[in-house]
């Protein structure tokens, strides 16, 4: 329930009328509630009440007051609150645990100040009082937030027993440290706390693994972290594809392709290098998912169209190929394409290579000998109805007719 100022009153007139003096658990309860109710100055006022009753805060008060001030966006006061019980004679006792300052930390952490969290640390040594797990995991935290990866990996190998959020933390600092082979092999190894990461925090650190490989431009790493994400049974998300075409460049963050202009796609003067290197990751990726038996997801596939478009020449000629493929495997379900080929789905052994990065690579070779979808890598795409615009869109300016492509 909402506490207001009179339900407060009440309240501790009703208590004391029954005899019943209020003591800090009743004052810390109120705080803590409205503190959880982001009434900060009403929570104040409950500090004044408590007072003026002859009670003293203690450092829970002062706890859900430093976590109520971080929570509500303010963490320099919520420091600016600690240091002041700090400097007080009267208060300096109940400061003096490994809570409060670990909630210190914490505020110093949001800020990016390193620095100040680690001279916690160190008033906090001095006091005699031992940093726990979270204290630790705090630090790593705020060097990660400061942009101090390097500082981060120091501090979060100091840790013994690391918990799952603790081993979150310390992944993503050697991956932004640019240690993701190490990062990989501990994922890889099943006994390991890294190892036995699931869900949201391993998705978090494959997420930041990706920004730092493609970030960097170094593909072949972005292919062993894929192909670690994979080899541990999960599907990439939509955010890690989100997350993969920004850091390519091909999409803004508004999720609108960089290489189109007013829903038209633009064509560079010559394809570089580079272009043709993101390409061939996209390629990878949608071969990646149908050597697991996985469909290629609606943004991938629409993605790789888009962009084989606006590189032209031979990507574009590999992107209607996947069209007229992806044509023939659809089926009633899932599909956004009209099937105009009606000839017996692809056999493997029929197929003259076993992925699209490989026609690509082989395409001069091979080019004589394609003779429709029955000799190409399959395609399976999965769209659902609110990816058919987004589908369509793409396959607008490719030909999935039955013909020879040449």
């Amino acid at each position: 329930a909402i506490l207001t100022h009179d339900d407060i009153e009440e309240f501790l007139y009703d208590m004391r009328d029954q005899g019943v003096t209020p003591d800090a658990m009743t004052f810390n309860t109120i705080i803590r509630c409205l503190c959880e109710q982001k009434k900060l100055f009403a929570a104040r006022k409950v500090v004044n009440m408590m007072e003026e009753a002859g009670v003293s805060p203690d450092s829970w008060t002062y706890g859900y007051l430093m976590k109520g001030l971080i929570e509500n966006g303010n963490p320099s006061a919520a420091l600016t609150l600690f240091e002041t019980a700090c400097s007080d004679r009267r208060t300096v006792g109940v400061t003096e645990n490994v809570h409060l300052y670990t909630t210190a930390m914490a505020a110093a952490a949001t800020i990016g100040d390193h620095h100040r969290a680690l001279e916690l640390l160190s008033r906090m040594k001095s006091l005699g009082i031992k940093p726990n797990l979270k204290t630790m995991t705090t630090l790593v935290g705020a060097c990660l937030s400061a942009g101090e990866p390097d500082l981060a990996v120091d501090v979060y190998r100091r840790i013994p027993n690391p918990d799952s959020y603790a081993v979150t933390q310390g992944l993503l600092a050697m991956s932004q440290a640019r240690k993701s082979e190490e990062v990989l092999s501990l994922l890889a190894n099943p006994e390991s706390p890294a190892g036995r990461l699931r869900s949201r925090p391993l998705n978090r650190v494959y997420e930041d693994l990706i920004d730092t490989s493609i970030g960097d431009g170094n593909y072949e790493l972005a292919r062993k972290v894929l192909g670690s994400l994979l080899g541990k049974g999960n599907i990439p998300s939509k955010a890690i594809y989100q997350k993969i075409f920004e850091k390519m460049g091909l999409i803004n963050s508004r999720g609108q392709y960089s290489f189109a202009k007013d829903g038209l796609i633009l064509r560079p003067e010559g394809a570089c290098e580079a272009d043709i290197e993101k390409f061939k990751f996209l390629l990878f990726l949608v071969d990646s998912m149908f050597s697991r038996n996985l469909p290629c997801e609606a943004p991938l596939y629409a993605t790789v169209l888009s962009y084989g478009v606006h590189l032209g020449g031979l990507p574009k000629k590999i992107s209607a190929l996947m069209v007229s493929v992806a044509a023939r495997f659809a089926s009633d379900h899932d599909s956004v394409a009209n099937k105009l080929i009606d000839e017996e789905p692809c056999k493997q052994s029929s197929c003259l290579t076993f992925g699209w990065e490989d026609l690509f690579l082989s395409y001069d070779k091979l080019r004589n000998q394609i003779e429709g979808p029955s000799s190409l890598p399959a395609l399976r795409v999965r769209v659902s109805s609110r990816e058919v615009p987004r589908v369509l869109k793409a396959e607008k300016n490719l030909s999935y007719r039955q013909r020879r492509e040449v």
